[in-house]
């Protein structure tokens, strides 16, 4: 299919009370360089049927998204990035925590945020001898473990442990 082919939509949604919403002015995306009279496009219904039957109005729900702190630029999250010396530390949701070699972390999970992906991160470096990773006993940690001269990096969703290590 070329897109070429295809008349522009209009980016208008109405919302359950009536009032509209441009959900091209709300997610962005990739001009084209085209421009269209706005008002001569009938806007579309925000109602749409998900996969169990239930009707939802998604110019509502991506209004709220965007004006709840969700990204407006193409779905991108923004994480903090943390230099660490401590060892002994309470990461918090959706944050890089970043050590060089240490001999031992002891890290507990703060409370996950509701209604948003948590994520838990963090990078080390394992020296001569191997790194001691202390850990909640909830994490499913798999074939985890730590080698000397390596750096790892960690991620933890749903306490299920994912990591990728290479020599140092």
């Amino acid at each position: 299919m070329n897109v070429n082919n295809f008349t522009p939509s209009n980016g208008r949604f109405v919302k359950e009370n009536g009032e509209t919403v441009n959900i091209a002015d709300l997610i962005g995306g990739k001009s084209t360089g085209r421009r269209a009279d706005i008002e001569k496009y009938t806007p579309h219904t925000g109602r749409m049927i998900k996969e169990n039957g239930e009707v939802i109005n998604i110019a509502d729900g991506l209004e709220e998204f965007v004006n709840s702190g969700g990204s407006g630029s193409g779905g991108q999250a923004e994480i903090k990035k943390i230099e660490m010396t401590e060892t002994t530390a309470e990461l918090q949701p959706n944050t890089q925590y970043t050590w060089q070699e240490v001999t031992e972390l002891n890290l507990t999970f703060a409370n996950e945020k509701e209604g948003i992906l948590n994520i838990f991160a963090f990078s080390f470096v394992s020296g001569d001898t191997a790194t001691k990773v202390i850990l909640p006993e909830e994490i499913n940690i798999g074939d985890f473990v730590v080698e000397p001269k390596q750096k790892y990096e960690i991620t933890i969703e749903n306490n299920n442990l994912l990591y990728s290590s290479w020599e140092v």
